[in-house]
């Protein structure tokens, strides 16, 4: 339920509540009428503090709501009305910590699946399953990261195989070109004796 529901609620609580004093009032003005006039009053009072209440408490006080809705309903139909009202969509509100209340896979989950899986504890295909679910948590498709992935780790091969500026070979060929520099073209090679 969004916000915009829930302030509706809110206002239809409030004139509900403003609705219930001022019958509470007119009710007081007989003998026999303050026997439901002065619980109309207070019930109204109640409800009307409800409206600075943030959404979560709010929520949490809907049960009051039900039940002056329905003691409002017997002795005014029109605010009893409007609180029912306003308890069913505040009851459709989900909140917050109910929402944050549900597992959660990180980033985090996915770097610890991968020391795991490095120390041999997990398999290679328990590890993508874990990284799967999370990258399908963030919303990411996982068909499309995978492609991603892929071409990056092409561009990267394909950059490392294309000579710098000074017309050496990039880092990933240092090793094998240092290694064949080491040996001298004037000396001959020496086999080891078998």
């Amino acid at each position: 339920m969004d916000n915009s529901q829930l302030q509706t609620a809110k206002t239809l609580s409030l004139i509900g509540a403003i609705f219930a004093i001022v019958m509470g009032a007119l009710y007081c003005l007989t003998i026999i009428g303050i026997i439901l006039g002065i619980p109309m009053i207070i019930g109204g009072i109640y409800l009307l503090r409800l409206r600075h209440y943030n959404d979560d408490n709010f929520y949490a006080h809907r049960g009051a709501m039900l039940g002056w809705g329905i003691f409002f309903l017997f002795c005014t139909l029109v605010g009893g009305v409007l609180e029912l009202v306003a308890y069913f969509q505040v009851n459709n509100h989900v909140p917050a910590a109910n929402v944050d209340a549900r597992p959660t896979m990180s980033f985090s989950s996915v770097e610890r699946a991968y020391e795991l899986k490095e120390k041999g504890v997990i398999s290679q295909a328990e590890f993508e399953d874990i990284k799967a679910a999370a990258l399908k948590q963030e919303g990411v498709d996982v068909n499309d990261a995978h492609a991603a992935t892929q071409d990056a780790s092409a561009s990267t091969a394909a950059s490392s195989d294309t000579p710098t500026a000074s017309g050496t070979s990039s880092d990933a060929d240092a090793p094998a070109s240092s290694a064949a520099n080491s040996e001298d073209p004037t000396t001959p090679p020496t086999h080891p004796e078998a």
